[in-house]
Formats: C-alpha cells, structure tokens, sequence
C-alpha cells in the first residue's frame, strides 16, 4: 500500500512539475548564441534603465574610466554615486551584447507570453561613436536565469538573453554604490607616508605576521599593534554619500600616501567639516562624504604611535 501511495505521489508531482513547465513561455528556439551589439572599441559610454518605479543612467567618466550614477525612484531626490566592481563587470558582460537565443518565427500573439506588450523595463546602452542600442525587457525564462528581450528599434528581434544582470539595475542604488575610498589590495601596499599638520611618518608593510600576512611597522619593521590596528581601521572607511561639503571648506586632519615600491598606489586625504568626515582620493577623482563614526578615535589614536618630536 505504501509504494503504491509513493508511486501516485511521485507521478503527481511529475504532472504538476510538466504542467508548471508548460505554462511558461515557449518559442522556437532554432537560432543558437548570436552577438546582438558590439559596442565601438568595446567601451559603453552610457547606460540606461528605466523601468515603472525607478530610472538609471550611468556616464563613462573620460579621465579614469569610471562611471557615474543617477538613480532617481518616484518623487525622491535623486541619488548620485560612483558604480562599483559589480556594475563594471556587469558592463563587461555587455561588451559585445549576447543573445543566448534570437527567436523566430513566432505567432503574432506569442510576444504577450513573454511580457513584452506590456513591459515598462527598457535597457539602452550608448556606445564611443554615439552608436544606441535599445532592449525592451520581459518575462524570465525557465529557471529564472534567463529573460525574455525584444529590440525597441531596427529589426525588432525577440531574444532570450542572460537576466541575472537586470535584477540588480532596479536596485542600482544598493547593488552598483560603490562605498570604498580606494581600489588596491591592502596587501599590495609596501609603505605609506602618514601626513599630518606639516609632518611626514613613514610606515612599512614588508615584515610578516605569525599568520604570514604582511603587517604594517614602523622603519625599525618591527611588530607595532597599535599601528598595525590603526592601519587597518584606516583602510575600512567606507563612503555613505557622494555630495561634495558646500557650506564651509572642510579641514584636513590628514593624509596617506600608499606606494609599492616606488609607485604610488593612492593618496587618501581625510578632512573634517564640523561633525561631518570626508575623503578624497586618486580613485575617487573628487571629494564625498564617509561614515566618522569612529573617525574621532582614530585621529586620537594615531598619538599612540606617532613620534613624540
């Protein structure tokens, strides 16, 4: 009785996972993986995403590269800030632009399975030349990893492209904020130059801890806790808001000047307006705001291992 009530069981949940497949969109798949867009000198000057909550744009800064974001949801004030390494590999994805299928052959009436008709999701990227490529963004596909896309102009193509990218563009402001003051490894860095009210301390990171990371010393490179805790506090800064100070010129309290060997990885000044911390660094290309919560301690701090002379 029992295997045959295991043998019912496993038969209706057959049915149910064949009748669930088959509510989901379907088309012809007869055309393979297809490049759809190859952005002039792979490079995508902008990028924008509007969908019926919210709007991106993101400009290709010239100097360094970098983009700049524009997020604006419903009647907010719009936000403003730096992508990160998930939108810059997000944008490589993008570079050219593949189709994992193009459709054809589809009945008129087909485009409505895949949520396109009524879609409010549109993609667009801007390439070097001016060149503009629009994709109207449907339904997922099977599995979920996959979505559904029609080009908004020219040959109006309906394609399966790879989705897991798109979700995060309608929460740009969260996934692609870019909080960190610089872009190195912390253990690429052989020395800093610690700047101060005129006065320059040198630190090195080239002797090992007892876990055989390297750590940062005084010139005497022997092991220093303090200076050590103090580095690493340094190097967690992390940035809440890109706004420059207006009101008042922010003092500098200090600044470092990270090298390897002889090549200098950033400099990091940190300044102070009023309550407020900020940053400004080689990576950031400007100035923006910082989390001070612990910035006070770490200015007072700094006297347990600065030189007394």
């Amino acid at each position: 009785m029992r295997r045959e009530l295991f043998g019912y069981g496993l038969l209706l949940a057959v049915s149910l996972g064949g009748a669930y497949y088959a509510s989901l969109p379907q088309a012809d798949q007869s055309k393979g993986e297809e490049i759809v867009f190859s952005p002039s000198q792979n490079v995508i000057s902008q990028l924008s995403f509007k969908s019926k909550n919210a709007s991106l744009t993101a400009t290709r800064r010239e100097g360094d590269g970098r983009y700049l974001l524009t997020w604006v949801k419903g009647e907010k004030p719009a936000e403003v800030y730096l992508g990160n390494k998930k939108f810059n590999e997000l944008l490589k994805s993008f570079t050219p632009f593949i189709a994992s299928r193009v459709l054809t052959d589809l009945p008129k009436d087909q485009k409505n399975d895949f949520g396109l008709k009524e879609s409010e999701d549109l993609l667009t990227l801007t390439d070097k030349s001016g060149a503009v490529y629009s994709l109207v963004l449907g339904k997922k596909g099977y599995g979920g990893d996959s979505r559904f896309a029609e080009e908004k102009d020219g040959q109006k193509r309906v394609m399966i492209v790879d989705g897991r990218g798109f979700d995060s563009l309608g929460r740009s402001n969260v996934a692609h904020f870019d909080r960190d003051v610089t872009s190195f490894d912390p253990q690429d860095a052989t020395s800093a130059e610690l700047v101060k009210a005129g006065k320059t301390l040198t630190v090195l990171q080239k002797a090992r801890g007892s876990e055989g990371a390297l750590v940062w010393t005084l010139e005497d490179e022997k092991p220093n806790a303090s200076l050590q805790t103090w580095m690493e506090r340094v190097q967690k800064l992390r940035i809440i808001n890109y706004s420059e100070p207006k009101e008042v010129k922010p003092a500098s309290l200090l600044t470092i000047r990270y090298k390897k060997g002889q090549t200098e990885l950033d400099v990091v000044e940190v300044l102070k307006d009023g309550v407020r911390f900020w940053a400004k660094s080689t990576y950031l290309g400007g100035t923006a705001e910082i989390d001070g919560s612990k910035l006070e301690s770490l200015e007072k701090d700094l006297t347990m291992f600065w030189p007394k002379n």
